[in-house]
């Protein structure tokens, strides 16, 4: 790998944690919200991270990942890819709350999992560059 792609790589991955860090916080905020207000975990959850792929996928697209294409390609690859790596964060979410897991616990752990696949899907995929 050369350095100025491997340099290229760098700047995606730290901007892509950035708008993971805004998203997770407006995310969270959003999830344990609803849930102060009586919500259960599940819809809490769902609430969050559909408002947070609002965010993310505008972030993502033109901040991170400089994508241009002017099709509608990225969007319907970011939901299919959003639909995978919520499936997984929702069968984490799932198993830990069966287990026992405090709520809140299990919402970090899910979350978590769901920026793995994201950005994977997202710098493979979705964004490919």
């Amino acid at each position: 790998m050369s350095w100025p792609r491997s340099e290229r790589w760098t700047l995606q991955l730290g901007r892509f944690a950035s708008v993971g860090v805004l998203n997770t916080v407006f995310g969270y905020g959003v999830i344990f919200t609803a849930m102060a207000c009586g919500v259960s975990p599940y819809v809490s959850n769902a609430l969050g991270y559909f408002l947070g792929w609002l965010l993310s996928y505008g972030l993502s697209r033109f901040w991170v990942f400089s994508n241009t294409d002017r099709s509608q390609g990225s969007m319907l690859r970011y939901a299919v890819s959003f639909g995978l790596a919520y499936s997984v964060n929702f069968g984490v979410l799932h198993s830990t709350l069966l287990l026992g897991w405090p709520s809140f616990l299990c919402q970090v752990v899910a979350g978590a999992a769901y920026f793995l696949m994201m950005f994977f899907l997202s710098k493979t995929w979705v964004f490919k560059t």
